[in-house]
């Protein structure tokens, strides 16, 4: 892998205006995504993640921000790969960057099994 988003789970504030105050308060919105990509070298014979993850590709991506370790957790993302864009970097390998669409609400803080 040559990089990756930032697979952050964000939550968002909603503006609950009360007239009666120059105060303007806010609540708790729905949460979204930060990046969602994935870079992988590409190869000079293109057997390589194309092949592996092409376009409407459904499954999981898992994120172990303690580590791979029984015990610690992990952050579950349901997803579907929406694009292989293969971006133009002159003078370091090709890359293949898939991005992805989080299909439902990721499971936050799963213990390793």
């Amino acid at each position: 892998m040559a990089a990756a988003g930032d697979w952050a789970i964000n939550g968002n504030a909603v503006p609950a205006p009360d007239l009666a105050t120059l105060f303007d308060p806010q609540i708790s919105g729905k949460t979204s995504m930060g990046t969602t990509t994935l870079d992988m070298y590409a190869s000079s014979n293109s057997v390589d993640v194309r092949s592996l993850l092409p376009r409407a590709t459904a499954g999981y991506i898992v994120k172990f921000p303690e580590g791979d370790v029984t015990g610690r957790t992990m952050d579950v993302f349901k997803v579907t790969v929406l694009a292989q864009p293969k971006p133009t970097n002159m003078g370091n390998p090709s890359v293949i960057q898939l991005q992805f669409v989080v299909n439902k609400i990721p499971a936050e803080n799963v213990t390793v099994p």
